[in-house]
């Protein structure tokens, strides 16, 4: 029986340790301009990230305004958590998308109210 009391006991003390990390470096990470270098379009079968065709850029302000023409309807953001970009329109509409930053490459993919069915995304690499 103290065998069991001592492993609930390490167990509470090992869960309550444990943290969230947010992993994309939070709004620091993310300001500044990118340019798209690939793109993800889900069609049903098989595929893998395409290089993009015409490239656009985005750039992420410290004050949570956007600019650029990746995605040129909106002008502001907020970090909603540590995988969710909320865009704003000026008309007061949004879109969620889903961002993962791994190094010099960001990650989006639309959440929410507007997702693919099929899985569809688009890669930034950071402009220098």
């Amino acid at each position: 029986m103290k065998k069991i009391y001592g492993l609930l006991a390490l167990t509470a003390v090992l869960a309550s340790a444990c943290k969230k990390e947010d992993t994309n470096g939070g709004n620091a990470q993310l300001q500044g301009r990118w340019k798209s270098t690939q793109v993800y379009l889900g069609t049903g079968g098989p595929t893998d990230w395409q290089n993009v065709q015409t490239v656009t850029d985005v750039t992420f302000g410290s004050n949570g305004q956007v600019s650029g023409n990746a995605f040129a309807e909106y002008v502001n953001y907020t970090l909603k958590d540590s995988i969710t970009i909320t865009f704003k329109k000026a008309d007061g509409g949004s879109q969620d998308y889903y961002y993962k930053i791994k190094h010099d490459t960001l990650q989006m993919s639309p959440g929410a109210p507007m997702f693919c069915y099929e899985g569809c995304g688009i890669r930034f690499k950071k402009a220098k």
